[in-house]
C-alpha cells in the first residue's frame, strides 16, 4: 500500500476536492468490504480515513482489522473497552450500545462526509461535544461545493441515520445508485491520477520551502 491513506490525500490540501467518481469508487470498495465482513459476523469497529488505503495502482482497500470483533449467531453487538476514533463513532456508542454492523455503516457514512467536505464531521468542536451533536443532528450540513453530488449526499444520509435500525446494511448500500457497478480499473486509474496530483503539489511546496523555486 505505497500511496498512503484517504487521510493523507485530504489532510494536506483540503481546498482540493476529491472528484466525485473517486469518492464513489472508494465508497463502493469500503461498503463491499463491510458487506463481506458482516455476512461472516465480523464487525470492523474502526472504519475511518486512516484505515482506507490506496495502493500503487490506485486500488482502494479497507485495512487494520486489529479492532475487529466476531459476533456469534446470537449476538447483535459487542462491547469493547476501547472505542474508535471520535469523528467516525456512531452516536449510540456514547450511550453504552455495543459495536455492530450498524456502527460500521455509520462510520462509512462519516467517511463519505469527510471525502465530500474535505474534513471529518464536527472537527471544529471539542471531542466531548462530537457525539452529542451527532446524536442530535446526524451529520452536519455540507458546504455548497460538497452538496453538489445529490446521490452521494443521499447515500451519506442513509448511512448516518441517528437510529441504528434505520441504517440499511452494507450489502444493500453497496448497490446504491451513487456507487453501483463502477469500472474498477478506470476508477482506480482516476484515483491514482488524483493521488499523483496531490503528491505533485507536495513536491512543489517542498521545493519552494527549500528556496529552489
Amino acid at each position: 500500500m505505497s500511496r498512503g491513506s484517504i487521510t493523507d490525500l485530504l489532510a494536506g490540501y483540503p481546498e482540493i476536492r476529491m472528484p466525485a467518481i473517486t469518492i464513489a469508487y472508494a465508497m463502493h470498495e469500503v461498503l463491499t468490504a463491510l458487506a463481506y465482513l458482516h455476512e461472516r459476523h465480523i464487525v470492523h469497529c474502526d472504519v475511518r480515513s486512516d484505515n482506507v488505503l490506496i495502493d500503487e495502482r490506485g486500488q482502494v482497500k479497507l485495512a487494520d482489522f486489529s479492532s475487529a470483533v466476531y459476533l456469534d449467531a446470537e449476538q447483535a453487538s459487542a462491547q469493547k473497552t476501547s472505542l474508535g476514533a471520535i469523528y467516525w463513532m456512531a452516536p449510540e456508542l456514547a450511550k453504552g450500545a455495543g459495536y455492530s454492523a450498524s456502527t460500521d455503516v455509520w462510520a462509512a457514512g462519516a467517511l463519505l462526509y469527510e471525502m465530500l467536505e474535505g474534513q471529518p464531521p464536527y472537527i471544529e468542536h471539542p471531542d466531548i461535544e462530537v457525539l452529542e451533536l451527532a446524536s442530535a443532528h446526524g451529520m452536519p450540513q455540507l458546504s455548497n461545493d460538497a452538496a453538489c453530488e445529490p446521490p452521494l449526499v443521499e447515500l451519506m444520509r442513509q448511512c448516518t441515520s441517528v437510529a441504528p435500525s434505520e441504517r440499511p446494511p452494507a450489502s444493500r448500500l453497496r448497490k446504491h445508485e451513487s456507487v453501483v457497478a463502477p469500472d474498477t480499473a478506470q476508477c482506480a486509474q482516476l484515483m491514482l491520477d488524483f493521488v499523483l496530483q496531490v503528491e505533485s503539489l507536495e513536491c512543489e511546496d517542498e521545493l519552494s520551502e527549500d528556496g529552489e523555486v
